[in-house]
């Protein structure tokens, strides 16, 4: 893969640095934040998708903050935070938060750390880890961390001391840090002489470990780095040699592969970021201190996993990933449409959901005042038409033939149901052969490059599709209904259990959640692998005590009866990605589709997980 290197962040006008900037992707937007070297002050900006970056702004204008070192930018949650050392402080470390509403930078605390350096984060289980060069040690080199969380703020910060067999050894560094996640596990890449330390952090010990394997490079900066959210991927940027040239090295195959060279000269260390299917590289070059960039696309492997399937393989023994609610993006939507609770549930669009190996979508559809049919969450509209929806179905498959999607097209609106259904008729019929028209479940010779319909919508004209519509079919919030199709004795049999709003607690809403899907998880393991049964196995749900779908996915904190600490409590995804784990030893049979809110979160390697299960 090769990068193509895009020069200017501001193309229009000129901004200077000495220092990094900080990068995160925050909504649908990437943020960019730097210390300004001709104002003196951080500023910010934000660009949507496959847009140029706006004119930036400072950073609570009227009440400028001044940073001594590059800042810190991540997101946790569904909130930016801003971590950055402040120069009329002594370096003294602070955390701002973004309003989004407001577009300013709030809650302005102390992190308990002091640092002439970059600091370093991390976001774990909804806490951010930070981890810095703290100038209070008499060696400054000296490495500290810290875990902010939204409860109890951020704790008292620690030497960074790496367990050893000959017992516990302070880390120092010779640059900035970079904070990786390789699949559930972070590790800590240091700069340090003429290579690179890499220590891997207990998640529930909160200790660190060396770790033999690293990268075999001699730097001349400070690194970042960035792990890929849905696989076993990491990218490490630093620069080599003097002036300092940008290199990446990619994490692949269990090891550090050979060094990406840019051939960009860079004055500080470069920063990396995942937007989609694309690494960003950003730098300060050296000659003028110009903010650049660089993008390079990540070969995930996924966009063609079926192609290893057998074609005399049936559909309904396939394990597949899908999404629910697959077009609740906030890509199209407003961002006073999008706070709403629990109408946004993916952070990918369509593309990139099949791109990562998604095969099943959820699609809920509504036809507006025009006649068009529009993508909705409810009574939410999403931006995005169903027209946007089939042409990217049209594109992937036509880059991708051996593939198949399966498709459950549902009327979420009260409209007409024959002019729903006369309106999706001719989106069909526009384009037939994308379509499999066949009465049963195919095997995949039969159904590659095609879309497989199911209708949870009524008709009352002959038309291609498998017919779960109604609520005796597929009832609204079924935990185990069984619908029999009409040809070859074939069922599907769906959990969409979503409705805990009487749920009494945060974690009693999920423990309940989480035992309808192993219900019907079990239930695959007991029905014959020949019998023609599909399993759809929804892991979303709505409740009260939550805001939003993705507290759902990742979990989050809540007060246990009778304890006076919050403890964190594992979500969906991440409980299925231990039910994967934990059942390595066993032989598991197909799972059915399995349908999520945020596939790609936690960072746990789910969506490959579920894949592999049809290769084993």
């Amino acid at each position: 893969m090769s990068w193509i290197v895009l020069k200017s962040v501001f193309p229009d006008f000129d901004r200077f640095s000495d220092f990094a900037p900080a990068v995160a992707n925050h909504g649908d937007a990437l943020y960019i934040v730097w210390q300004d070297k001709v104002k003196n002050a951080l500023w910010w900006c934000r660009s949507r998708p496959n847009t140029t970056f706006p004119s930036p702004t400072a950073i609570n204008k009227g009440a400028e903050v001044q940073a001594m070192a590059a800042p810190g930018l991540i997101t946790v949650g569904q909130k930016l935070h801003l971590i950055f050392a402040q120069q009329d402080c002594g370096g003294a470390l602070f955390h701002l938060q973004f309003d989004d509403l407001q577009g300013l930078w709030l809650h302005r605390a102390g992190v308990g750390l002091t640092s002439q350096y970059a600091p370093t984060l991390a976001a774990i289980n909804g806490q951010i880890l930070c981890v810095a060069r703290n100038a209070s040690d008499a060696n400054e080199d000296t490495l500290r961390w810290t875990l902010w969380d939204p409860v109890d703020g951020w704790s008292r910060a620690q030497v960074v001391s790496a367990i050893t067999p000959n017992g516990p050894v302070v880390q120092s560094a010779d640059g900035k840090p970079a904070l990786v996640q390789i699949g559930l596990n972070f590790h800590l890449i240091v700069p340090l002489g003429s290579g690179f330390v890499q220590l891997r952090f207990d998640i529930d010990a909160y200790s660190w470990t060396p770790v033999p394997a690293t990268i075999k490079e001699q730097p001349t900066t400070g690194c970042d780095g960035i792990g890929y959210p849905s696989l076993n991927y990491g990218f490490v940027a630093y620069g080599v040699e003097s002036p300092s040239s940008v290199s990446v090295s990619q994490y692949n195959l269990n090891t550090w592969q050979v060094r990406e060279g840019l051939d960009q000269e860079t004055k500080a260390t470069p920063i990396l970021v995942i937007l989609g299917s694309y690494v960003h590289c950003f730098w300060v070059d050296n000659d003028r201190g110009l903010l650049c960039r660089a993008v390079r696309p990540i070969d995930i492997g996924t966009d063609d996993w079926m192609k290893k399937l057998p074609d005399k393989t049936p559909i309904y023994s396939v394990t597949i990933p899908g999404t629910h609610d697959s077009a609740a993006t906030a890509e199209f939507m407003t961002p006073a449409q999008a706070i709403y609770p629990f109408v946004v549930t993916q952070n990918m669009n369509i593309p990139q959901q099949l791109n990562l190996g998604i095969r099943f979508l959820d699609l809920r559809l509504s036809l507006d005042g025009t006649g068009t049919l529009v993508m909705v969450h409810r009574t939410f509209g999403l931006g995005s038409t169903f027209a946007y929806v089939i042409d990217s179905l049209v594109t992937f498959l036509a880059e991708n033939p051996s593939e198949t999607v399966l498709v459950s097209i549902k009327n979420d609106s009260d409209g007409d149901a024959i002019l729903f259904e006369t309106a999706v008729a001719a989106v069909i019929a526009a384009n037939p052969n994308l379509w499999y028209d066949g009465d049963i479940l195919p095997i995949m010779k039969d159904c590659r490059g095609r879309l497989i319909l199911f209708r949870r919508y009524p008709i009352t004209m002959p038309t291609i599709g498998f017919d779960v519509s109604g609520t005796t079919l597929w009832p609204d919030d079924t935990s185990n209904s069984i619908i029999p199709i009409a040809t070859q004795n074939t069922t599907v049999v769906v959990q969409d259990h979503y409705n805990f709003t009487f749920s009494p607690s945060y974690n009693k809403l999920l423990n309940a959640k989480w035992t309808t899907v192993l219900d019907l998880l079990d239930q695959t393991q007991t029905v014959s692998p020949d019998k023609r049964t599909l399993f759809f196995n929804f892991f979303s749900a709505a409740g009260l005590p939550l805001n939003t779908a993705l507290d759902v996915a990742t979990g989050g904190f809540y007060l246990p009866e009778d304890a006076e600490k919050y403890a964190f409590i594992r979500g969906m995804n991440q409980r299925m990605w231990n039910y994967l784990n934990d059942s390595k030893d066993k032989k598991l049979r197909r799972l059915g589709v399995l349908i999520f809110d945020y596939p790609e979160v936690p960072a746990g390697d789910l969506i490959n997980a579920i894949i592999d299960l049809n290769f084993k």
